[in-house]
């Protein structure tokens, strides 16, 4: 019986401490979480997120967007992330979906031209 009331525990409690769906940004990330993220959550997700996101570009977390060398906060035009988001020949999101917003644009823009910080 000791083995069965372990095993409902250690069951319980891995079912406990799964990440729900909606915590895809912690705390530790700070305003990145509250401000640049539900962009990229309403409005990119769709396509860069996955086991196979759309042109291999991840933006599910903090560390896959700063980590994938999309950004560059240096020149904007050598900023993957910014030129996608502007261009008008190729724009992100792709024509059919949502278009981001003027304040996105601009919201993202500073958020790169400042290092693409946690804040």
């Amino acid at each position: 019986y000791l083995f069965m009331f372990l095993g409902l525990v250690l069951i319980s409690c891995s079912y406990i401490f799964q990440p729900k769906d909606n915590e895809k940004c912690s705390d530790e990330f700070g305003e990145f979480c509250s401000i640049i993220f539900p962009i990229f959550e309403s409005k990119c997700l769709g396509c860069h997120s996955g086991e196979d996101p759309s042109g291999a570009i991840d933006l599910t977390s903090f560390n896959s967007i700063v980590n994938s060398g999309i950004i560059d906060d240096i020149n904007l035009s050598n900023s993957i992330l910014y030129r996608s988001i502007v261009d008008d020949d190729s724009p992100m999101p792709p024509e059919g979906e949502i278009p981001l917003t003027d304040d996105e644009i601009q919201t993202i823009t500073n958020w790169i031209l400042e290092g693409a910080i946690q804040f």
